[in-house]
Parts: structure tokens; C-alpha cells; sequence
């Protein structure tokens, strides 16, 4: 998916959420971008997503080798991103979750419009992922989310985050 504009969907706010996992946040499973497992080798390069209503990208169940780089991300009414992975005790045993994803050089900025509890990147029963020289600013609460311990080995490196936590004392 290259030179796309994803915009104009409906605000999610007041709908169906789930807590996908043994951390604290709720999340709409759903967005503008909804990956549904089995997937490899996606490449989101050099789109646009929003002004949106919900989340953006999603990526429930397995997801890797894949690459999201050089988007733009604005007036977000959720997360930006959000990997989440499925497991039968939260542990992501069975390797069914977003792994070895590649999040790079992207713009993100007004999000969280209509939901605090979201952010640029969110992982919850995923890792080995990497998180990098992205550029983050003004969202309600954290910039990126662990929900979980995880699988964990995501890296996270030479990100510019700053502006979150407007709507909330115990994020930075």
C-alpha cells in the first residue's frame, strides 16, 4: 500500500472495547486498516491516515516481517498503530502475533481525539518488533504502549516523543 489516504471513518468512541490482555488498557479491535492474522511481508509506505474516527492501522493475530514506514498520522481518533496478538493465556504462546514488524520514519500527531486510553504505537501479546526514528507528538496519554509483558525483544530507537499526556498525570 503506497501514496494512499485513509480517511473519513466513523468515530468508534462509545462502542464495543476489550481488554485484549493482562494490562490495564481497553481497545476497539477495529481501525481504518484492519489486518486480520496470516499475514507476511506487508509494506505501508508513504500513506496518509486521517482524519479518522478510530484507530488507523490494526493488526490482530499474526502479522510478520512486515514494514510500516514513512506515514503520516493525523487528527487519529484512537491509536495510530496497534499490534495485537492472540494467545489462549495471554503468554503468546503459539507464535500467533504481530513479530519482526519493521515501524519506521513516521509522522504521528493529533491522535487520541476521541479516546485517551490510545496512542501512537500500541503492542499487547506481540514483540520482536522495532520501533524506529519516528516522530510523535500531541496525543492524550503515552506516546507508545506496552499493555502487557508481552513476548517482548521489541526495540524501541531514535524516536522524537514529545507532547503526550496532555489528558492524563500518569503517562509521558
Amino acid at each position: 500500500f503506497e501514496g494512499i489516504t485513509f480517511a473519513h471513518s466513523e468515530p468508534t468512541v462509545m462502542r464495543q472495547y476489550m481488554i485484549p490482555s493482562c494490562g490495564d488498557w481497553a481497545i476497539y479491535k477495529g481501525g481504518a486498516v484492519y489486518i486480520e492474522g496470516g499475514s507476511e511481508r506487508l509494506r505501508f509506505d508513504s500513506n496518509t491516515f486521517g482524519p479518522l474516527g478510530g484507530n488507523a492501522l490494526f493488526a490482530h493475530g499474526y502479522m510478520k516481517d512486515s514494514n510500516i514506514t514513512n506515514n503520516e498520522f493525523k487528527w487519529v481518533g484512537d491509536s495510530a498503530i496497534a499490534f495485537l496478538g492472540r494467545a489462549a493465556l495471554h503468554d503468546a504462546t503459539g507464535g500467533f502475533y504481530p513479530q519482526d514488524n519493521i515501524v519506521m520514519n513516521n509522522h504521528a500527531h493529533e491522535t487520541g481525539i476521541f479516546d485517551i486510553e490510545s496512542s501512537f504505537f500500541f503492542e499487547a501479546i506481540s514483540g520482536h518488533n522495532q520501533v524506529v526514528n519516528n516522530v510523535m507528538y500531541n496525543g492524550p496519554r503515552a506516546a507508545i504502549n506496552y499493555n502487557d509483558g508481552g513476548v517482548g525483544g521489541t526495540i524501541l530507537r531514535g524516536n522524537l516523543i514529545f507532547g503526550h499526556g496532555r489528558e492524563s498525570s500518569d503517562h509521558g
